[in-house]
């Protein structure tokens, strides 16, 4: 009906200027004026040339009904034109915009009664098809969201939004089912209290949230309702959202606002309606979005399972991936990255290393040094990671910080040998804590090195390998957490007396390999 209406708006609007007034002059109230001016006219016309016969001839008389009839005529033409011509060329070009799209204009008619009387019956289909539209957009945007790379909590959030923008409700609620408890818990709220959102909890068939819930049906309410802790609401509804009728939770929308003048100000059967509609909506997308996000899981548990595989492959980086995480959360902290940042670095620490399930075991167990074509394998692994990850629709950047932590941050790392800033900050983050645990840690071809050693290698691979602001950051990191726990003494991180050697990574026998984690 929307699109029909909107189609015979535009037709109108495009009609031939001529015949929009002819049909306008002749339908409207505007019409008996224009009969009786212009008989008044010539009325007037015919007394002026019967006053003045006796002394006009026959010429002067016909010369006088001309001039006054002109005259009577073009008054009578600025008359429309003020009255009627000029308002309603605005009225056509204020809908030429409406028809365009722009539902905000409004038509204005200082014009005749009629007029004025048209311009208001357009207001008002305007401001219906704009909410009509909102409305309609909601949907379209609700149902973007299952093919969207938005986190669950997301979802809801944006539910619910589009919900409350749509209604100009005040606040509201999404409730979803704990299966286990077989209660409604709000998982997302608009304008409500906290400790309110936190506490709430009803049964099937307890309050209103939870009589929706059991009988499935839709619930308008007003005056003074008291619904999930809020007491004196104007008025309110309360949706089930359900799938194939499996109940997944309850929408509750309060205290509804009025979009325009002419818009009811409380929740009525229309409004149920569409709200019905969005929580199908609804439905879909969080049914959708909970099942991507249960295999965007399972697929994370399958990768951390090979990571443990490969750890089990060589025990000498057993626990790496977690202290790594340790690490760089630390330096991250210390940075005052947000907590989005912390999550991101603390994801990509733990799944690194995945590349070298790739990687041949005899080459990872090698307890001599690497040949060039072994190191050349061995570089592939960042690679090997990243493609790895990339079906998973991470949140978070994770797939190029896992692909660039052995960048180096004056250039020559791998795989793609880029430097300074073109490496994501939070991979030369992991930079960083990977190498250093690697340092401290045992490997076939060599013991680990102690804490002091890898902090002065740090030092001298600050503004080379290492980016020099991180690694200033990182150096206080580490000192922090190494002296309380060992003591002023250099000492191994598994407690053992320290090793003399002060040989640096490049000395080691096939430097190369020290250098991998």
């Amino acid at each position: 009906m929307t699109v029909k209406l909107w189609l015979s708006m535009r037709k109108d609007v495009e009609m031939d200027k001529s015949k929009v007034r002819r049909n306008f002059l002749l339908e409207s109230g505007a019409t008996p004026r224009i009969i009786i001016f212009i008989s008044a006219a010539i009325a007037i016309s015919q007394i002026i040339v019967f006053l003045l016969s006796s002394r006009l001839g026959k010429i002067g008389m016909a010369l006088t009904f001309f001039i006054v009839t002109t005259a009577v005529l073009t008054a009578f033409y600025f008359y429309l034109k003020r009255i009627i011509f000029k308002p309603f060329n605005e009225m056509t070009e204020s809908l030429k915009k409406i028809t365009s799209g722009d539902m905000s204009e409004r038509v204005e008619a200082d014009g005749v009664t009629e007029l004025n009387k048209l311009a208001n019956s357009i207001n008002v289909m305007t401001e219906s098809m704009d909410h009509k539209f909102s409305q309609l957009s909601s949907l379209i945007d609700i149902s973007k969201d299952s093919i969207s790379n938005l986190s669950f909590q997301d979802v809801l959030n944006h539910i619910l939004e589009s919900a409350i923008d749509s209604q100009g409700a005040k606040s509201g609620s999404i409730m979803l089912l704990n299966k286990r408890t077989s209660e409604l818990e709000i998982a997302a709220s608009v304008n409500m209290d906290e400790e309110i959102v936190k506490s709430t909890r009803v049964k099937i068939g307890e309050g209103i949230s939870g009589r929706v819930a059991k009988d499935g049906e839709p619930l308008l309410l007003i005056d003074g309702v008291t619904m999930c802790g809020q007491r004196d609401l104007k008025d309110a509804v309360s949706i089930p959202i359900q799938s194939k009728d499996e109940l997944i939770g309850v929408l509750n929308l309060n205290s509804k606002g009025p979009r325009s003048a002419d818009e009811s100000s409380i929740f009525d059967v229309k409004d149920l309606d569409f709200l019905s509609t969005l929580a199908n909506h609804a439905a879909v997308v969080i049914n959708n979005s909970q099942l991507y996000e249960r295999l965007q899981k399972n697929y994370i548990n399958i990768i951390q399972t090979l990571t443990a595989a490969i750890d089990a492959k060589d025990p000498s980086t057993r626990g790496h991936s977690a202290r790594v995480a340790e690490y760089a959360v630390a330096i991250a902290k210390e940075l005052n990255m947000p907590m989005e940042s912390l999550k991101t670095i603390q994801s990509a620490s733990y799944l690194h290393d995945v590349g070298k399930i790739g990687i041949p075991e005899h080459i990872l167990a090698k307890p001599s040094g690497l040949t060039d074509e072994e190191f050349e394998i061995i570089k592939t692994h960042p690679a090997i990671s990243a493609k790895i990850l990339a079906p998973v629709h991470f949140e978070e950047p994770i797939v190029p910080i896992v692909r660039h932590h052995h960048e180096r941050f004056a250039g020559g790392g791998y795989p793609d040998n880029i430097k300074g800033d073109l490496i994501p900050l939070e991979a030369r983050i992991l930079t960083l804590a990977d190498s250093f645990d690697a340092m401290i840690s045992s490997r076939p071809y060599r013991s680990a090195h102690t804490v002091d050693w890898a902090m002065d290698e740090i030092r001298n691979c600050s503004g080379k390998q290492f980016d020099p602001e991180i690694a200033e950051v990182f150096l206080q990191v580490i000192d922090a957490m190494f002296r309380p726990a060992f003591g002023e003494d250099e000492t191994e991180p598994n407690g053992s007396q320290p090793k003399k050697e002060k040989k640096a990574v490049e000395n080691v026998p096939r430097s190369k390999r020290a250098k991998v984690s």
